[in-house]
């Protein structure tokens, strides 16, 4: 009976640590950085490359986010989506993943947390989109449309559970 005793209470205390175990762990934190993409040329197409200005700030971007840890890059499979990602993506010997732009902002973050969480995660956008995916990672409505000549605007959502913090920056090439 004695031994019996003992036993309940060792498997009573064993699962008061764990409980406090589970409870300790602390939870992901998943980064999305947000970038629209480079100067766009004024080419006449659907489908513009990057002008010299684009190709610098890429540049720049990549030589920023060189040691940040990010694990993953999304882009549209539009040329200045690419070509602003192409930088850091072979600088970290990474591909990009292609998203399609005309799908659902909500899916496709959801699949990208799924998939990254607790990881860093560069998605690259359009005016249109990085406000979209803003509002839906901050759970706000807070953001609108970027302005159709700002190129200078990063923004690191990270993403605790339903918390989230959203801090937005600015970023420019060093004047040559």
């Amino acid at each position: 009976m004695k031994n019996l005793y003992w036993l309940s209470v060792f498997l009573l205390l064993s699962a008061c640590e764990q409980q406090q175990q589970v409870q300790e762990t602390p939870a992901k934190i998943t980064t999305f950085i947000l970038v629209r993409h480079a100067e766009k040329a004024d080419d006449g197409t659907d489908d513009p490359p990057l002008t010299t200005a684009g190709e610098a700030r890429a540049q720049h971007l990549s030589f920023m986010l060189q040691q940040s840890g990010i694990t993953a890059i999304y882009s549209t499979p539009f040329k200045r989506n690419q070509a602003t990602a192409a930088p850091l993506a072979n600088r970290l010997g990474m591909s990009v993943n292609i998203y399609g732009s005309n799908r659902k902002i909500a899916d496709f973050l959801d699949e990208v947390r799924a998939k990254h969480t607790g990881e860093k995660v560069l998605i690259i956008g359009h005016s249109n989109t990085v406000p979209v995916m803003l509002n839906a990672l901050s759970g706000s409505n807070e953001y609108s449309g970027l302005a159709e000549n700002a190129y200078d605007d990063l923004f690191v959502v990270e993403v605790t559970g339903e918390k989230h913090s959203v801090l937005h920056l600015k970023y420019s090439p060093p004047a040559i």
